[in-house]
């Protein structure tokens, strides 16, 4: 019987992920604000840890609330686990393949470039990347560096996006 539950969840959870991310987060505990859009996001084992403000995007990316490693401790301090609350501000876009570590404060108007982990809190108003992440410019920087390189596609329909990308770089 218990088997068949354990199945039963993981199925759900990941129908239920694919189809409402965000609802998905919500029911296990993440606190989300509005206007957020995540796609494929593992919030880890506790996920009522992590808080995230408004209009975030999250891309394949991992949240991690308690320290693993503790394991190798429990002969010096048994049974005892490390967990740290993670915070994401508001709009931020959190790249693919990013990993979020405990205790982690991310501030407002942030960008983590693809494949950044976060060990340390990263500050308001930057786009931070590596590993691990350091604020590599200003998020004013970064709206400049776009700035005439954009194209408005986020309201089109897939295939009307397709046409008009194959046509904007002349793609036969």
């Amino acid at each position: 019987m218990r088997i068949f539950q354990i199945v039963y969840e993981f199925i759900y959870s990941k129908l239920y992920n694919a189809i409402d991310p965000v609802g998905y987060a919500r029911s296990v505990g993440v606190k989300v604000g509005k206007e957020c859009q995540f796609f494929s996001v593992f919030f880890g084992s506790e996920p009522y840890l992590i808080t995230i403000g408004d209009h975030v995007a999250i891309t394949h990316a991992t949240f991690v609330t308690h320290d693993g490693a503790m394991f190798t401790l429990w002969h010096k301090i048994p049974d005892e686990e490390y967990f740290a609350p993670i915070t994401v501000g508001n709009n931020v876009f959190i790249g693919y393949g990013s990993i979020i570590m405990p205790g982690v404060n991310i501030g407002d108007n942030v960008v983590v470039g693809a494949g950044t982990v976060v060990t340390k809190d990263i500050p308001s108003n930057c786009v931070a990347v590596g590993v691990p992440a350091k604020p590599l410019k200003l998020h004013e920087e970064y709206y400049l560096g776009v700035l005439g390189k954009t194209v408005k596609t986020y309201k089109l329909a897939p295939q009307q996006k397709k046409e008009f990308l194959l046509n904007h770089f002349n793609i036969k």
